[in-house]
This record gives C-alpha cells, structure tokens and sequence, in this order.
C-alpha cells in the first residue's frame, strides 16, 4: 500500500504542493508509481524501516473507487489521550454507547468552521481508498485531508459512485483556486484536493 500527500512539512511548518507526493514502504511500487506520474524518488528512514518518497510532476490522477464505501468523511476532534469528538456533523459516531445521539455541532458550515478553528469543535476526516488506473496492479492507495471544502464535496461524490454500483473511474487532483478576498481586488490563490467521478470502470480488476 501507498499514500497520496498534497503537502509536506519543511522546518517543521505545512507546505502545499502542485503536484502529488507519494509515500510506500516497498520499492517496487515507488519504482511503478514513478514511471506514471514522473517526480523523483528518494528513500528515507523511518520509525519501522525505510519509506520511499516520490514527489511526482502530476496533479490530476486517474484512480479506480471500487466502492461508495471508499470514500468517507466525518469530523474528529483530537485531544491528549486521543479522539474527544467524533461525529458526521449532526450525530455522534463514538464512542457506541453516544453513537446516533446528537452531537451539538453547528448546522451552519461557517460556524462550523470558527467552532473547529477556536479548538472548541471538530475538523474534517476524509479519507479515500484507491487504485491507479494505468498500473493497478500495485494494490490500493489512500488519501486522507482535513480539508473543509474536500469535505463538503463527499455527499456528492458518494452519490455518484453509488449511481456505479462498483469499480468507478474517477480522477485525483490537486486544484488552485484563486478569489479576491478584499475590496482592492488583491488576488489570492490556495490548494485543495478534489475527487471527480468520470464514469464506470470497464476492464477487469486482477487481484
């Protein structure tokens, strides 16, 4: 298995990237991941072993869904010990003995927000299960984003790979969005993930 990253930490601070950067423990699957999405490769070490890093030149992949059940999103909250609120926006999820009890989160995505921002509630919990289209055979991949706006897109998305019943092609990508956020017309431009469904998947999975 390999994960899909659209940012990294330098000196300790988050940074953004155009393009995917994907991490394995296993070279065979760096070395396929390289010859589709081009990049660099470097192997470093980590806490169990080495990992293989690959900071490709592509921001649009086409993936294979295999199921709606794929592609989650919740929120969580984090705290010393470990999870303190999880939720799906209205209800909780756990622990069992809250799960379907109402959580009191806002219903206004805005006020969700600077609830999540002051500490005071939960953020985003996306998480997506994959496979390349062009080299399946390297197994499943996952993505995981805290992103709100990723987030918001999920319910749709959802609905549509459900519309396909199984194996949906869809496509992974990095986006830039640009907005002018001030009177002065001054414009800005951030990063997020996005996942667009194209259609069914028609060739045979070998697994």
């Amino acid at each position: 298995m390999g994960a899909f990253r659209s940012g990294r930490l330098v000196d300790s601070r988050p940074e953004s990237l155009p393009t995917w950067r994907v991490t394995t423990a296993h070279r065979h699957i760096a070395t396929g991941v390289g010859i589709i999405l081009g990049g660099t490769t470097t192997e470093t070490s980590a806490g169990d072993g080495r990992r293989m890093e690959i900071l490709t030149t592509t921001r649009r992949v086409p993936i294979i869904v295999e199921s709606p059940d794929d592609v989650a999103s919740d929120k969580k909250q984090w705290g010393h010990n470990g999870i303190i609120h999880h939720c799906d926006g209205v209800h909780f999820l756990s622990p069992a003995d809250r799960r379907g009890e109402l959580c009191g989160c806002p219903k206004d995505p805005t006020d969700q927000r600077i609830q999540a921002k002051s500490g005071l509630g939960p953020h985003p919990s996306t998480t997506a299960f994959f496979r390349l289209a062009d080299r399946h055979e390297l197994g499943i991949f996952k993505f995981h984003s805290t992103s709100w706006s990723f987030a918001e897109t999920i319910p749709e998305t959802r609905k549509e790979l459900a519309g396909l019943h199984r194996n949906a092609l869809c496509a992974l990508s990095i986006d830039t969005v640009e907005f002018s956020p001030t009177d002065g017309g001054i414009r800005m431009r951030y990063r997020k993930p996005d996942i667009r469904v194209l259609g069914p998947w028609k060739e045979r999975i070998n697994r």
